[in-house]
């Protein structure tokens, strides 16, 4: 089946991260949201089911497999990139905290020769 072309995926987060303050702070919303809303694009298109962050992670998985859906990786580089761009929509303090002493936390690990 062909796959169905939709717009950048920051075209898709950056109006959750403007309407959806939770989603600045938890990747996880952001992505069910993302995956949300390509789902509903799935459905219009071809007036098929849409699919949701509900079913089960192997049909997601497979949607994203087929060019339904942007990987997940993808919808977190872009909501990275979105709030570079945007500060007001860059997550709370605490988590931009939490999320630092995190990223410490693997850097150390990848800088050690063992694991």
């Amino acid at each position: 089946m062909k796959k169905i072309l939709f717009t950048k995926v920051v075209d898709v987060v950056k109006p959750i991260l403007e309407t959806n303050e939770a989603a600045r702070n938890n990747n996880n919303l952001l992505i069910c949201l993302v995956i949300n809303e390509y789902g509903k694009r799935y459905a219009k298109q071809t007036g098929r089911n849409p699919f949701t962050c509900n079913d089960p992670f192997i049909e997601i998985i497979d949607a994203i497999n087929k060019g339904y859906a942007p990987a997940i990786a993808g919808i977190l580089r872009a909501g990275r990139k979105v709030q570079e761009l945007s500060p007001d929509l860059k997550a709370n303090k605490q988590t931009q905290i939490l999320r630092s002493k995190e990223e410490d936390k693997y850097i150390e690990f990848a800088h050690t020769k063992t694991l």
